[in-house]
């Protein structure tokens, strides 16, 4: 039981770091659209 709880955390915490991957990547790309204008 406690290894499936620590399983769950691990597997939260990638999706965490995805999705910041994601949102760093989304801003990057605005600043590079409002560098362009």
């Amino acid at each position: 039981m406690e290894e499936k709880m620590t399983h769950d955390l691990s597997e939260n915490e990638t999706h965490r770091k995805r999705i910041c991957k994601k949102s760093q990547t989304k801003k990057i790309r605005l600043e590079k659209t409002r560098n362009y204008i």
